[in-house]
């Protein structure tokens, strides 16, 4: 299984701060999320994570902004998988 923490803000706004999922890569893990968790339109926008979320695999950031082949990316037991809003203001 792969531990899902969400971060900040977006735990808050969707009540979930951590779970367990079993996938077998990063889309896998985004669709199940998707429909696993209530308030995921904070998360995604249609199937994409939206802009302002980073996401890190075992504190490693993924470039999502490149042609969204998160289906490439292999999870494995025990990864951890973090949804990050970016900071913003001024």
């Amino acid at each position: 299984k792969v531990k899902v923490r969400l971060i900040g803000i977006l735990a808050e706004e969707t009540g979930v701060k951590e779970l367990e999922i079993e996938v077998k890569n990063l889309q896998e893990l985004l669709n199940k999320l998707r429909n696993r968790i209530s308030g995921a339109d904070k998360i995604f926008e249609g199937s994409r994570p939206r802009s302002y979320i980073s996401i890190m695999i075992n504190g490693a950031m993924v470039d999502i902004s490149s042609n969204n082949q998160y289906d490439n990316i292999v999870l494995n037991d025990h990864d951890l998988v973090e949804l990050v809003p970016i900071a913003g203001g001024g």
